[in-house]
């Protein structure tokens, strides 16, 4: 009966993730008392706005509130960087100069460039020669609007109503040869219509992601994929325009929705559906396993009769004392063979999941969970296996309570993993919110839960309080020294390393494990 709950709780599981190609997670972000927003533009996973500023008047600084008029007439476009995290705004015109811009969108391209669309409606830069540049694939009696550069600068995506499009304002593109661009290329049938489509942005030349106000209503979000020629997902939000798309390295959306007057700013973030594997979905096999008394120290390898391979389950019992990671010699023995075994199944992935008991400081019990599952990383990486096929997961003293099985490591094997490569357990504290929490690392809920789903099958993973972090370094800080020290060091903003460690301004009182996320 066990068995067949077991099933049935995870083909609807199945079913769930296969109910749509994408879902979309969004945040509100609005900076306070910021109505008009002239486009968004994302530059080392920094928020850019090209927001209306204060201006010149008979040499005199006229307030905004005192020039309706005057600003109405003769909008000045600067550009600022915004921090959601802190609500900050700073003014970078003398880094981006926007002479002549409207609020029709810009694109930073590098530390000194920038380009916008002039009170023309043509592209313009704050570089000449890049400005001439554009100026030849440009038609005078056209409607440009919204530039948007894909990672590698080598193609420029914008919205225009140029002739030989699909109707009103269409997404073209023009690809970059040497020093010139040629010609702008319509996007085509499968993204353009009849009606206007803008704002579009391109995820590792993969996604398109763009606006269409389709059948003549309200802008929606659209996501297209390039690589299949397909629509995966339309986005719609009741009695709102959506435009302004811009995007991260990481995959991270930004966006504006307007309703009325009112303009919202949006972070976001995509999943696609997952269809896992048949065998995902099998009831586990139960056996009865009755071994002899082993002495202390002892390795446990159970082998399944068929394929051997598939379902490798190593657990090294007992080997590591208090406050200790070095791997013995019998462990380094059996790494050996597991790494034998890998070379023979090149399809095999590894997951190693390092734990340690609840004696001691919870940082302490993390970093040794960390050091025990690095050890055998870099064992299995000194011994010819690549490191895209390991995994690793630092339990810290989450995951087990008993000394016996919480002082050790954890290795199973695995095919087509969807993992992060590195996931760090981590306990909701009283007040704490899952949403909120996740966002801070540029993870949400849908990911932890289809990671859970993956990990369950190998770790005690069902206190939904223990949040699947993905990171990339596990930073040990020593007392006194200060967050913005250490985020300096990975080149991340200091308030958002203090927000996703629950650390203040002030130097560390004590020793601390940092999560840290690019």
């Amino acid at each position: 009966m066990k068995q067949l709950f077991f099933i049935i709780s995870c083909m609807l599981l199945a079913n769930a993730l296969n109910a749509q190609d994408l879902s979309l997670y969004k945040e509100d972000i609005s900076p306070d008392g910021i109505r008009k927003i002239g486009g968004i533009s994302i530059y080392n996973d920094q928020v850019y706005l090209l927001l209306q500023s204060n201006i010149l008047f008979n040499g005199k600084e006229i307030e905004a509130s005192e020039a309706i008029a005057i600003s109405q007439k003769y909008p000045v476009w600067d550009i600022y960087r915004y921090d959601p995290l802190t609500g900050s705004i700073e003014n970078h015109s003398e880094q981006w100069k926007t002479t002549g811009a409207t609020s029709n969108g810009f694109c930073i391209v590098d530390e000194s460039t920038v380009i916008y669309i002039n009170d023309k409606n043509h592209f313009d830069s704050n570089n000449s020669e890049l400005k001439k540049t554009l100026n030849k694939l440009q038609n005078r009696k056209v409607a440009f609007a919204d530039p948007s550069m894909n990672t590698d600068k080598n193609k420029l995506w914008f919205s225009a109503d140029q002739p030989g499009g699909e109707g009103g304002m269409d997404i073209w593109y023009s690809e970059k040869k040497g020093d010139e661009w040629s010609d702008p290329i319509n996007a085509g049938k499968g993204i353009n219509t009849a009606e206007n489509e803008i704002s579009p942005s391109v995820y590792k030349d993969s996604i398109l992601i763009f606006s269409s106000n389709l059948e003549g209503k309200n802008y929606d979000l659209c996501f297209f994929d390039l690589k299949k020629g397909k629509m995966l997902h339309r986005e719609t939000m009741p009695e709102s325009n959506e435009f302004f798309t811009s995007l991260t390295h990481k995959g991270n959306l930004y966006f504006l929705s307007k309703t009325g007057s009112d303009t919202k700013l949006w972070k976001s973030k995509w999943s696609e559906a997952r269809t896992p594997e048949l065998k995902t979905i099998e009831a586990p096999k139960i056996e009865k396993v009755i071994e002899a008394p082993k002495p202390e120290n002892d390795l446990v390898l159970k082998t399944p009769e068929a394929k051997p391979e598939d379902k490798l389950n190593i657990q090294m019992t007992n080997y590591f004392g208090l406050a200790r990671y070095e791997l013995t010699p019998y462990m380094k023995d059996s790494l050996n063979r597991l790494a034998q075994t890998l070379k023979r199944s090149s399809d095999l992935n590894i997951l190693i999941c390092g734990h340690a008991s609840p004696d001691g400081p919870e940082n302490l019990n993390m970093m040794l969970s960390y050091y025990r599952a690095s050890e055998a990383y870099n064992w299995l990486i000194s011994h010819g296996i690549d490191d895209s096929r390991i995994y690793r997961v630092y339990g810290g003293e989450y995951l087990f309570v008993g000394t016996e099985k919480a002082r050790n490591f954890s290795i199973f094997t695995f095919r087509n993993p969807e993992l992060p490569r590195q996931i760090a357990l981590y306990p909701l504290a009283p007040g704490e919110k899952e949403e909120e929490v996740v966002s801070k690392f540029g993870a949400n809920s849908d990911d932890m839960t289809f990671h859970r789903y993956q990990l369950n099958k190998f770790l005690p993973l069902e206190n939904k309080k223990l949040l699947l972090i993905p990171v990339n370094v596990l930073y040990f800080a020593k007392t006194g020294e200060k967050a913005s020290d250490i985020a300096r060091q990975y080149n991340i903003p200091p308030t958002r390393l203090k927000q996703m460690n629950r650390i203040g301004d002030e130097a560390l009182t004590e020793d601390k494990v940092l999560f840290i996320v690019y």
